[in-house]
């Protein structure tokens, strides 16, 4: 188990050893991320299959789709396996496999899907990245299966503070390097709307259901200091994995519909989110977290 706070070089660690494997299999929570290793796997000449729920790509050198690989069986096979999480592969065996934010197993809605792999995957080695609140329940798991948990504990990377103050509800406070994250796409589109027209900066905007590409595309527009792009406007999508040059995170609310009611975020949540401003090494040394 690689587990500590957003940035912190957990999931980095887990990736490298991915990349020195034969055979491997990354489980993501989003559909992004699994392009990002996908992408990452082919152009250092390691042969990686996309498979997610909307998604199939073959590997791909120098831009171009691999020749197939036949089994016995008469199923296509490459060495390694981007996927995400609800869609990861139980059959074929794996040197490693990567797990992504396992703290997800707690989630009433999604946590059956990092059960299943957590249980399922046909692995010689384990790598589970998160948060260190899922350390109990993953070594209860295995210790009931007699199998042995190494926990690699991480610090974060860069400084994290909460600003003591607040937008004052005012769009006009908004500065080049802020991401303001809200709960619903209307809401993303309603702020982004009042941004650019209050601050003449133009706005990215990142959600869950944004297709993999496009969210690449607004990633990118946001973190180019070339770009007309200054500001960000995204779901909580962004608390999981996306380098992002976010010096502030705003958020636009503390409470969250979970299908039934609103909620306040835990404390868990809100780190996760808000950590992802003051990257390390990726634009601003000290991250900001505010409402």
């Amino acid at each position: 188990m690689h587990v500590g706070p957003t940035n912190s070089g957990k999931t980095y660690h887990a990736i490298n050893r991915l990349k020195e494997a034969k055979t491997g299999i990354y489980c993501s929570p989003l559909r992004l991320l699994a392009h990002e290793i996908y992408t990452l796997m082919n152009n250092l000449g390691k042969p990686c299959e996309l498979i997610t729920g909307e998604d199939k790509r073959m590997p791909t050198v120098n831009g171009e789709i691999m020749e197939t690989v036949i089994n016995d069986e008469g199923e296509i096979v490459t060495p390694m396996l981007s996927s995400t999480i609800e869609m990861s592969n139980f059959a074929r065996e794996f040197e490693v496999a990567v797990i992504d934010e396992i703290q997800m197993i707690q989630d009433s809605q999604r946590g059956w899907a990092w059960t299943n792999v957590l249980l399922g995957i046909k692995a010689r080695e384990i790598h589970l990245c998160g948060e260190e609140s899922s350390v109990p329940l993953v070594k209860k798991i295995f210790g009931s299966l007699h199998e042995k948990v190494i926990v690699k504990k991480y610090e974060r990377l860069s400084k994290l503070q909460t600003s003591d103050q607040t937008l004052n509800a005012n769009w006009k406070n908004i500065k080049e390097g802020d991401c303001v994250v809200a709960f619903s796409r209307k809401k993303i589109f309603e702020i982004q709307k009042q941004v650019e027209s209050v601050t003449g900066m133009k706005c990215a905007v990142i959600y869950g259901g944004l297709p993999p590409d496009n969210r690449s595309r607004q990633a990118n527009l946001f973190n180019d200091p070339t770009s007309e792009y200054k500001v960000l406007i995204a779901s909580d999508a962004v608390g999981m994995g996306l380098n992002l040059k976010i010096r502030r995170t705003i958020f636009d609310s503390l409470k969250k519909f979970d299908g039934n009611t609103f909620k306040p975020l835990t404390t868990s949540q809100i780190k996760q989110i808000g950590g992802r401003a003051g990257r390390f090494n990726v634009g601003y040394d000290i991250g900001i977290i505010t409402t």
